[in-house]
């Protein structure tokens, strides 16, 4: 038999005993189980990463790195982005809004509706300082007057302005540099065009270049604004319509920063609760709170699949909503960068996050966050740590209120979906507008991943949440068939529940583990 023919015979193993596990371990005598589980793990082991060691303080030095993306393609429109923090909103408004060149892409929009030049629209970004290396801010800009300023700017803290240009200085493109006076780089600048502006830092030299469209357009490093008093260091974004004695607009999009060596980044590694966390970080785009923990053998010389956990106590909740880390814990040699993402939309409570998320889930829905944040956070880690293209889904109880709408909106994200009795609080119908918990906002997405996504519920025979076999009221199990039909109906053929004999409302760690494993198995032959 040759070793495709093994390789296929052992993935379709593995794909029917994630079935099996939990009936299995409830057949079985007490005494026997501890030794299915060692056997059970070995199995799933078998086709996982080695166990190199990874230094605990390998080189990130180099080339520039992704370090943020912002594309507002996730914020609703007439909102302003959560991602930003938005200050001085005067004479106007600061919103996500259609790109006016393309009804397909969203962009963030300064309008300024004041003839007042003392009235300005603000927004900016606070990063955790780049202490070192190069760091690189692009960002797409498009202006409706020249005559009046709309600013891109840089910051070393809060206070001290370091690198920045202004667009529509009196018709031109100019940049700001240590002497006080602004430099022309382009001499005619066009209203209704996107331009693609670059501002290329040197923390040690304390000097800035300044790309346009992909050109180098300085002649020479420009010194930085303050460059005697700033501390070699970035941590600070900004935009600014100001100025203006006539309503304008500024518009911004794609912003894309690069540095040469990324604060925060973790190389740990470890199946238990001491040495398989990060300890909670921030999101450097969207505000999400989250943890990480890499598999055994982790290296940037190649992809690892991302496995998502949502779950509103993060990663050090009680028991049972521990559940991330005993997920590393049984993780073994399986490949899987675990990652759990503290979600609003379980408990509907602030969960620590900041006012800017709170008022954005108060205008629009705790889902809509959650939406962002999840996505936003995987293409961080994906960027970070050599991330497969799509991540495993999944969540537990209260988590389907975030677990549900992103299978539904978000299918070309997502790899597999699994959950333990999650949620879905609407009241059965196939219309959006009747699904309830913030999903009237969104349609159920038509992208084609959607089709054959595979989505799985287990739910335990002994679950009283549940109510098994119950059409009336809210329990769990006809808020999956409720779940399942705005799936089937929208074109999901892949939805399916699995009953776990023995067993309550809990999470079906092996079970998921090696559903997860098994669906990475058959599409990495």
């Amino acid at each position: 038999m040759d070793s495709k023919t093994l390789e296929f015979l052992f993935t379709a193993f593995l794909m029917e005993l994630n079935a099996l596990t939990a009936k299995i371990m409830h057949l079985l005598p007490s005494v026997f189980k501890p030794i299915f589980m060692a056997l059970l793990a070995f199995l799933l082991s078998c086709r996982s990463a080695g166990t190199t060691a990874i230094p605990e303080n390998p080189d990130t030095s180099g080339p520039e790195k992704q370090y943020a993306l912002f594309s507002f393609n996730f914020g609703v429109k007439g909102v302003a982005p959560v991602e930003m923090t938005n200050s001085e909103l005067t004479g106007g408004t600061l919103t996500v809004e259609n790109d006016p060149a393309d009804v397909n892409n969203q962009c963030l929009r300064l309008s300024k509706t004041s003839t007042d030049p003392a009235n300005q629209l603000t927004t900016c970004k606070d990063f955790v300082p780049v202490i070192k290396g190069t760091v690189s801010v692009e960002a797409r800009v498009r202006v409706t007057d020249t005559s009046h300023w709309k600013q891109f700017s840089l910051w070393a803290n809060a206070t001290t302005e370091i690198a920045g240009v202004i667009i529509g200085d009196n018709g031109k493109i100019t940049a700001i540099e240590n002497t006080g006076s602004n430099v022309t780089i382009l001499s005619s600048v066009q209203i209704d065009q996107w331009y693609t502006v670059k501002l290329s830092l040197n923390l040690s030299a304390k000097t800035y270049e300044v790309y346009l469209d992909k050109i180098k357009i300085t002649a020479k490093p420009l010194a930085w604004k303050n460059q005697a008093i700033a501390p070699g260091q970035f941590s600070r974004m900004m935009f600014r319509n100001c100025g203006s004695t006539t309503a304008d607009t500024y518009f911004i999009d794609q912003v894309t920063l690069t540095a040469s060596d990324i604060p925060g980044l973790v190389y740990n590694s470890g199946t238990d609760k001491t040495s398989s966390t990060s300890g909670r970080l921030l999101g450097r785009t969207c505000p999400a709170q989250y943890y990480i923990s890499l598999p055994i053998g982790w290296t940037p010389a190649k992809k690892w699949p991302i496995f998502m956990y949502n779950i509103r106590d993060g990663w050090d909740g009680a028991a049972p909503n521990d559940g991330p880390q005993i997920f590393a814990q049984k993780r073994g040699n399986m490949p899987f960068i675990i990652v759990s993402v503290k979600t609003i939309s379980i408990t509907g409570t602030t969960n620590g996050y900041p006012q800017n998320v709170l008022d954005y889930c108060n205008a629009t829905s705790d889902q809509l966050f959650d939406e962002i944040a999840v996505i936003e956070l995987f293409q961080q880690i994906k960027a970070d740590y050599n991330g497969e293209d799509k991540f495993y889904w999944d969540g537990f109880s209260a988590s389907g209120h975030a677990f549900w709408p992103l299978v539904m909106w978000r299918p070309e994200y997502i790899a597999a979906a699994c959950c333990s009795a999650c949620n879905y609080l609407g009241t059965g119908g196939y219309d959006p507008a009747d699904l309830g918990r913030g999903m009237t906002s969104k349609a159920v997405s038509n992208a084609p991943e959607r089709i054959n996504l595979p989505v799985k519920q287990y739910t335990g025979e002994f679950d009283s949440v549940a109510q098994i076999g119950i059409t009336t009221g809210k329990g769990m199990w006809q808020q999956f068939m409720n779940a399942k039909a705005t799936c089937e109906a929208h074109g999901y053929k892949n939805v399916s529940l699995d009953i776990l004999p023995g067993v309550g409302h809990t999470i079906h760690f092996d079970a998921e583990l090696a559903y997860f494993y098994a669906h990475y198995l058959s599409t990495h032959p």
